[in-house]
């Protein structure tokens, strides 16, 4: 049996982005930063003078003596281009990334000598390690006084240990954030409340940081008094003219209120982020944003962090929406921006949900304001135009999706440069473009680019480079190299589950992937526990109807298809069939896939015509999408082949073969699993049209590849060796014949148990080969065995076990048992006249041979 390979899912990658300005002349001072001695105290930084201030766009200016500076912005909104001082370099180079706009407050820029940079990270980073060493060896204590008192069993004292030391093995990624983070925190612009804060998280002392938050009281309360406040302050409004003094006074509390419960609620969040307890992290965001509903970055860290960590698009499209309702046009000097960031935002979930019609209709908004006020010179235009590629890369408008992606790359390299990882976003999607293109070269030096400046800039521990991983993968399987996928899977599934909450789709795409090399691999088990996993969660957070869903369905019925399970295959490919109409139409690859399955399907329940009639129709499609020269073409060309070898057409099988064949050789070389199969099924088709020598050199070709690159008890050796022991018994080398034949059905036995109809055909082929031998015992035997599997998987009426039992009758018959060979003829004449008339050749010719027998038998 030849079946299509399982199809896979990308994950893809989009950066939103959001700012502030507007065109005045913008002060500024630029500073050492403030930093805090060992003690937890502030030592102020000091001014830089003679500070070069660039902007894009060409205005430039120099700091004075004070380290202050005024300089005139050239638009409404404004970047820096560099800021310059012999000796000095800037403490946070991404602040040569973000976007400004005019503010009343001064521009603070902060510079280092490199020497104190370092030491200042190398202080923080000796802190934590100091601090955390001493942690560990306090639980370590605490567990072994636990042990001691005999307060915990053997059990609960290995896993506490073994949990705390698995905490400890995340603690590496932990400290090298943290130590860059705060040696970039200029202390001097912090209240010395949260600088007390700060320096408890930064020593790890997270404890005594949120005793000092919970310290400042309830928030609940505290929001409740605030909203009196505020309720009071409306009344106050009313008698404006009477109490101005004292309203002023009022809202002046209510927004220092306001500010230091919001500062505490986002505190709150990060200690829980930084535990990886996302649904706490989410909650005090939550808090946040209900203090004031017009803050639309408030809102927009609510709606972006439930849709990126916790998979909660219900959720988050009520934020955004809730930030177009209440937009107040004089809230915000960059409006403009902020519609862009929420339109795309908005896209993005309905994308998700597979709801492509919405995500472009939100999409198109975003960029019609990109077009008629920000331009192209602007990050959120790139991010627009990045969106756009992935949708279209889901609709699998590769031509669109490719001219979309390029220009947000073009865009970003002359905002940000080459390694900033906004840019790398773009990078990783004209990897995933080139990957279904079927252009391996570029989606690798794409893929490796990307992964390069997310770990630079990301990290090892965030979701981005989890699916970067993921997304490498996948062309790794392309390249049919399973074992090094394998490897980048569990590392973006490690990641994945560290990091997000369970049900997450990008988990759960992983878990699809997993189960796509598991059945390169071989193991039908593993495939069906990840596949079903992935299908799970997308039910659980998508319902039935989801596009990804027919991918996973299509993949769940070909393992069951290949498990000769029709039953359960037919159930599968039903439910994807029926998302497909809802969602993709006729022409989509994902419909295509399924309908090439079910047309493997029908080979294997005989429908041949029906099975034709689809193949045909799948290729017709692969061609329009992908051209003639694509592995997806080629998979087809090889099922084609498949079914008109079940044909016994062997010519037109072997021109579909050597068809996939050149394909897949001029895109992947020759030392890979799918040239193995190639050649596999080209030998056996030698083999069929009697051309045993070249059948043995494709047989031998793919069985060397075979053994180098999969397990010994892999099915698709099992089919190699099938072929090699069948042509051998046809040169007549019944010895190398038995060895081989042998083989396979000890792996076919080892993987599908006996019931099974590659197990039974291996047993009939072992009875042909004894028949040759004229050993009719042995045939009778190993033929016998082949009939009891069809019948326990089909019933005894079909045309297989009539051709069965004329194997028997033909054995006994040559071994002069006219006994036994009669039952068997018999047998074989009674079911085939369930199908056929009296006068039917069939029928005649048993007829015949019954009546010698009987002749026979009374002499």
């Amino acid at each position: 049996m030849s079946f299509k390979h399982l199809s896979l899912t990308l994950c893809l990658v989009m950066a939103a982005l959001f700012c502030n300005a507007q065109n005045k002349e913008q002060e500024g001072l630029v500073k050492t930063r403030g930093r805090l001695d060992s003690e937890g105290k502030v030592i102020p930084g000091v001014a830089i003078p003679d500070a070069s201030i660039i902007l894009k766009g060409g205005n430039s200016t120099v700091s004075e003596n004070d380290g202050e500076f005024s300089i005139l912005l050239p638009s409404e909104t404004y970047y820096l281009q560099n800021v310059q001082k012999q000796g000095y370099v800037v403490v946070d180079q991404d602040i040569l990334s973000k976007q400004y706009s005019y503010s009343k407050n001064p521009l603070v820029l902060t510079m280092e000598t490199p020497t104190q940079q370092m030491e200042d990270e190398l202080a923080a980073e000796r802190k934590i390690r100091r601090t955390l060493t001493r942690q560990l060896q306090e639980r370590e204590d605490e567990i072994e006084r636990l042990k001691e008192e005999n307060k915990i069993t053997a059990d609960q004292y290995r896993e506490a240990l073994q949990k705390l030391y698995s905490d400890q093995e995340n603690n590496e990624n932990l400290i090298s954030e943290m130590a860059e983070r705060y040696s970039k925190i200029d202390y001097d612009y912090l209240d010395e409340f949260y600088i007390q804060v700060s320096n408890y998280i930064l020593n790890g002392e997270l404890t005594k940081a949120d005793s000092m938050l919970n310290a400042k009281g309830n928030i609940d309360e505290d929001i409740a008094s605030l909203n009196q406040l505020k309720d009071a302050n409306a009344k106050e409004r009313a008698e404006l003219t009477k109490r101005q003094k004292k309203l002023e006074k009022s809202e002046a509390m209510a927004q220092h209120q306001l500010e230091d419960i919001a500062q505490r609620c986002y505190s709150k969040y990060e200690i829980f982020k930084m535990q990886h307890q996302n649904d706490s992290a989410l909650y005090y965001l939550e808090k946040r944003a209900s203090l004031d509903t017009m803050n639309v970055e408030w809102m927009m860290d609510a709606g972006k962090f439930a849709s990126e960590y916790l998979a909660d698009y219900d959720k988050a499209e009520m934020y955004f929406n809730s930030i177009l309702k209440n937009m107040n046009p004089n809230h915000k000097p960059n409006l403009d921006s902020y519609l862009v960031n929420v339109y795309n935002n908005l896209g993005e979930i309905y994308r998700t949900k597979g709801d492509f019609d919405n995500a472009l209709v939100n999409h198109l908004k975003a960029l019609e304001i990109c077009d008629n006020i920000l331009g192209m010179e602007h990050t959120e235009t790139a991010s627009t135009y990045n969106h756009l590629g992935v949708v279209y890369m889901d609709l699998y408008d590769l031509d669109n999706a490719l001219e979309n992606t390029a220009k947000s790359v073009n865009i970003y390299e002359r905002l940000l440069g080459e390694k900033h990882y906004y840019t790398a976003t773009s990078y990783s999607n004209m990897a995933s473009i080139y990957t279904k293109k079927g252009d391996y070269e570029k989606a690798e030096e794409y893929f490796k680019t990307t992964m390069d400046i997310f770990e630079t800039n990301l990290g090892e521990e965030n979701y981005l480079l989890a699916t970067e991983y993921n997304n490498f993968a996948l062309m790794c399987i392309y390249k049919s190299d399973p074992q090094t996928a394998m490897g980048y899977f569990n590392m973006a599934i490690d990641i994945y589950e560290r990091t997000l909450t369970e049900l997450h789709p990008l988990t759960a795409i992983a878990y699809s992937n997993v189960g796509v090399v598991y059945n390169m691999l071989g193991s039908p088990d593993k495939t069906i526990e990840f596949i079903q996993k992935s299908i799970d969660i997308y039910e659980t957070l998508f319902g039935e109807y989801h596009p990804s869903l027919a991918t996973m369905y299509t993949n769940l019925a070909s393992v069951y298809l290949g498990l000769y399970k029709l039953d359960e295959a037919s159930s599968c490919f039903t439910k994807s069939i029926n998302i497909c109409k809802e969602f993709l139409g006729e022409d989509h690859p994902t419909t295509a896939n399924t309908y090439e399955n079910v047309g493997l399907m029908y080979i294997e329940m005989g429908r041949y015509e029906e099975a034709k009639e689809y193949l045909l129709k799948v290729l017709d499609s692969r061609i329009r999408t992908y051209g003639e020269d694509h592995v997806e073409v080629a998979n087809t060309y090889n099922s084609l082949g498949y079914l008109y070898s079940r044909c016994l057409d062997h010519e037109k099988s072997l021109e579909y073969y050597i068809k996939a064949k050149d394909i897949q050789e001029n895109i992947l070389g020759c030392d890979n699993l799918t040239i193995a199969t190639m050649y596999s099924n080209i030998g056996s088709k030698y083999d069929a049209l009697e051309q045993l020598d070249d059948a043995l050199a494709y047989l031998n070709k793919a069985k060397n590849i075979q053994e180098a690159l999969l397990d010994e008890n892999h099915t698709g050796l099992a089919i190699t060796y099938g072929n090699i022991g069948g042509t051998y018994m046809k040169k007549g080398d019944y010895e190398l014949s038995l060895d081989y034949i042998n083989r396979a059905l000890n792996i076919l036995k080892n993987n599908y148990g006996e019931n099974h109809p590659d197990v039974a055909t291996t047993y009939a082929n072992l009875g042909a080969l004894y028949s040759k031998m004229k050993n009719y015992d042995m045939s009778v035997e190993y033929i016998k065995k082949a009939a009891n599997i069809i019948i326990n998987i089909e019933g005894e009426d079909n045309n297989i076990i009539v051709n069965y039992y004329l194997e028997i009758a033909d054995q006994y018959y040559k071994a002069s048992n006219l006994g036994n060979a009669l039952e068997y003829y018999q047998k074989a004449l009674n079911i085939l006249l369930l199908h056929v008339t009296d006068d039917h050749p069939k029928v005649i010719e048993l007829n015949a041979k019954i009546e010698e027998i009987n002749s026979k038998m009374k002499k």
